[in-house]
This record gives structure tokens, C-alpha cells and sequence, in this order.
């Protein structure tokens, strides 16, 4: 993981600490310890209720890309990342369709793909920080 997308995940990780209810928790996905045995890879956060054994209840990927100097680097360099993030993610939600999951990025990017409607057609989420954050967080508060 490059040094800004850490930055990326960190920033993602104090929006969820401070807009959280106190009955859930903040799990790295990534980490040595497996919650999902039917992946391959878990994405980078996992948010379970307290105290309860039963998988978690939303999955959050997030992806960080750099503004561009080009446009067709911006939509290769995007392009890459989205394929990733909603691989993964997809591949969790065959698994564990009760879990919901979020696709979030840094920033829009302004080609002409409609990228929230390929996510949402796989029922995964997808924001951008940059354009989306309030919208994020009023899904993030809303659960149960």
C-alpha cells in the first residue's frame, strides 16, 4: 500500500471512529486474523456488532487514487482500482450476502463511466469522499 493511500484508509477510519455507534466495532479486514473464511481477501475494514460472533455487518474497501496530470491516466489508474475494489467486494457479497459493502474512493473521476450503476447492479456501495462524505455518513449511521 503506497504512503497516500494509507493516509487515505487512516482519514476513512476517523470518519467511522467518530460516526459510529458505540455498540459496533472497527475491524482492519486485512489483518492476520480472518473473520471471513469464504474469501480470499477481506477488504480493509470490517464493522461487527459487539459482543456477537456472526460475520460483520458492512465491508468497506477503500481506494485511493491521485488527482491526475492526464485524463487517460486518471481513467486507467481508476479504471484498475475499481476493478479491484469491486472484485474483491463482489466475491464477499456471493459469500455473505447479508454483509453490505462499500466501494469508496478519493475523488470523482470524470470519465463517462457510470460507476455507481455497475456497483449497485453487484449491490455494493460506492462513494467518493471528495463529492459524496455526507451521504457516506448518513449510510454509516444508519445501521442497525
Amino acid at each position: 500500500m503506497g504512503k497516500e493511500g494509507g493516509k487515505f484508509e487512516n482519514r476513512i477510519k476517523q470518519l467511522l471512529n467518530s460516526n459510529l455507534p458505540k455498540k459496533y466495532i472497527i475491524r482492519r479486514g486485512t489483518s492476520g486474523s480472518e473473520k471471513l473464511s469464504n474469501v480470499q481477501k477481506e477488504p480493509d475494514f470490517l464493522i461487527i456488532k459487539k459482543g456477537y460472533a456472526t460475520p460483520p455487518l458492512l465491508a468497506l474497501e477503500c481506494k485511493y487514487v491521485s488527482k491526475p496530470t492526464f485524463a487517460k491516466q486518471s481513467m486507467a489508474k481508476y479504471w484498475t482500482q475499481i476493478a479491484r475494489g469491486y472484485t474483491l467486494l463482489h466475491d464477499l457479497k456471493t459469500s455473505y450476502p447479508k454483509i453490505s459493502c462499500y466501494l469508496i474512493f478519493s475523488f470523482d473521476n470524470k470519465d463517462k463511466m457510470d460507476y455507481r450503476k455497475l456497483c449497485k447492479r453487484a449491490k455494493i456501495k460506492y462513494f467518493s469522499i471528495e463529492s459524496g462524505k455526507n451521504q457516506f455518513l448518513k449510510e454509516i449511521k444508519k445501521i442497525s
